[in-house]
């Protein structure tokens, strides 16, 4: 049974511990190792989902959503998103991180692969050789930028690149008679779904600071 557990505060001494099994079934959450009982309970966790009373008054809801194509499991106390969890913008921004440091990885390995093992050229043909590792380096690049200064605007180019260079990537498999199957497409769609969390994450952050001036 997967199991993950958050902190609600800084010095980590709040431990919120949430386990479910597959498909998101059996939903269960502890509180500084003590099951919590729902105050109020949904269906289940996609419909309606969870709410949990924590010492103090505070409250926790659990609610599986959809969120650009993909699910996932909002955990909020008091309407804001546990730290940690897969909807506090950091973990947004560390997702997109993560998702343009794959393809920067990938894209470097493809590029090696092509110039030492592909003898009959047809990889460096359709691009694949140092182009693509020079364009592994400036995802890479764009990621640490966007990560590091959490910019929505890098975040953004990074994203239009992806768009950009998969089109261009389709186009030349068309030319060469071959086609990109469902997985591929998939792959690039989470992807890209992960960037654009980050980007409107990022802005997120950047609309709390300018309303926060002080903090």
């Amino acid at each position: 049974m997967p199991t993950k557990t958050y902190y609600l505060d800084e010095a980590r001494t709040e431990p919120l511990t949430a386990r479910w099994g597959w498909f998101y079934r059996n939903f269960t959450l502890s509180y500084r190792d003590q099951p919590l009982t729902p105050v109020e309970a949904g269906v289940s966790l996609a419909q309606g989902g969870y709410r949990y009373e924590l010492p103090g008054g505070r409250y926790v809801s659990a609610q599986l959503k959809r969120n650009t194509g993909l699910q996932e499991v909002e955990l909020l106390v008091d309407g804001q998103p546990v730290p940690g969890s897969n909807t506090h913008p950091l973990e947004r921004i560390k997702q997109g991180w993560y998702a343009l440091l794959l393809v920067a990885v990938l894209s470097v390995a493809f590029g090696a692969v092509a110039l030492t093992l592909d003898s009959s050229g047809t990889l460096v043909t359709l691009g694949i050789g140092w182009p693509t590792i020079a364009e592994g380096m400036l995802f890479l690049a764009l990621g640490w930028w966007a990560f590091s200064r959490r910019s929505a605007l890098v975040f953004y180019v990074a994203l239009g690149l992806l768009v950009l260079d998969w089109v261009v990537t389709l186009v030349s498999l068309a030319e060469a008679g071959a086609r990109g199957g469902f997985g591929g497409i998939f792959i690039r769609f989470v992807i890209c779904a992960f960037v654009y969390r980050a980007a409107r994450a990022a802005q997120e952050l950047q609309r709390e600071s300018a309303a926060s001036p002080g903090l």
